[in-house]
């Protein structure tokens, strides 16, 4: 088993996944105090030594790993990443406490001994999947905060001043190579990223379902708008942005005023790839038809100079919207 010591680093992270990205790249523990922040503000969490020693990362209810790291870069590349200093790899709880179509998700952390890292979750795959799996994943989040770095700059262009609630983030992920003797060729794989705490929201799926969460609105200027409709102007600007040839939903996560949209698990449908090559989750056109059969543009997508599009079926003529809900109800 390994004890766990005092969290690291003091990090105020609110929700704002740059500190995320840096939190989750460094993962060094040199202290007793760990700032969280819950919708803007930090609460500060003491840890004092007894308390620390007092937990205990038990076999029974962990898996215990030796591990390798590694990160996808915007450049699309996988690089090999150290653990925390002094790190032997992680422990990822037995149970799982989510599962999505795919994947289940569990609570994880880096250990080292007697070091316990920042809070993660580790995703692995329903069924047992190899490498690839993992990279397509990884890289499908990548390609996804590249469109939101295109995205939050046309947005902030809109504005005199900038708009931190309308800003739109996907959290950093790595994957793990764990040792596991039960596995064939002894070794297994763990999607992981930082966790996100605070009210977990889901605006759209795959298959055209819209959803109301927040229902806050802001004032800019003259103009009101809804917290909820920018997820959906996103989707809407991914397609346009990619020519047509791909839209980006799924979107789901969580929000704050102060940090905006911390997002994670995106889905992109891609027009005219073999569906042997696609992720299960990607509807191709029909996925696409069945997102803009229900779209209805805001006030942020005449801001965005978004084309109007009026909720129909799209060119796509060899798909139907039914044929996308009929394989989603599948699911």
């Amino acid at each position: 088993m390994a004890a766990v010591l005092m969290h690291g680093q003091c990090l105020s992270l609110g929700l704002n996944v740059a500190a995320l990205v840096n939190a989750f790249s460094t993962l060094t523990d040199t202290s007793s105090t760990l700032l969280l922040g819950t919708a803007g503000t930090c609460q500060e969490q003491v840890r004092n030594e007894k308390e620390c020693l007092d937990e205990v990362v038990e076999t029974r209810t962990w898996h215990l790993y030796t591990s390798r790291k590694y990160t996808f870069s915007k450049k699309q590349r996988f690089r090999s990443q150290q653990l925390a200093p002094g790190a032997d790899g992680i422990a990822v709880s037995k149970t799982h406490f989510s599962s999505g179509r795919e994947r289940y998700a569990f609570d994880c952390t880096e250990v080292a001994c007697e070091v316990k890292g920042f809070r993660l979750v580790a995703k692995k795959s329903r069924a047992e999947k190899k490498l690839r799996f993992h990279e397509r994943i990884a890289k499908t989040q990548s390609a996804a905060q590249a469109m939101a770095d295109c995205f939050n700059k046309r947005l902030q262009s809109c504005f005199d001043s900038p708009q931190p609630a309308l800003l739109l983030h996907f959290v950093p992920c790595a994957i793990y190579e764990v040792d596991e003797v039960s596995r064939s060729g002894g070794r297994a794989w763990f999607l992981v990223e930082p966790l996100l705490e605070g009210r977990f929201c889901k605006w759209n799926n795959n298959a055209g379902g819209v959803r109301k969460n927040i229902g806050v609105t802001v004032r800019i200027g003259t103009s009101e708008l809804c917290i909820d409709d920018v997820t959906q102007a996103f989707s809407h600007f991914s397609y346009e942005r990619s020519n047509h040839s791909a839209l980006i939903c799924d979107m789901q996560g969580i929000w704050n005023a102060v940090d905006g949209f911390s997002l994670t698990d995106p889905v992109i449908h891609h027009v005219g790839c073999n569906r042997k090559h696609r992720a299960d989750t990607d509807f191709g056109g029909a996925g696409i038809d069945s997102f803009l059969a229900t779209h209805k543009c805001s006030t942020l997508c005449q801001m965005l100079k978004l084309p109007f599009i009026e909720p129909r079926l799209s060119k796509h003529k060899q798909h139907t919207f039914e044929s996308v809900l009929r394989r989603h109800q599948a699911y």
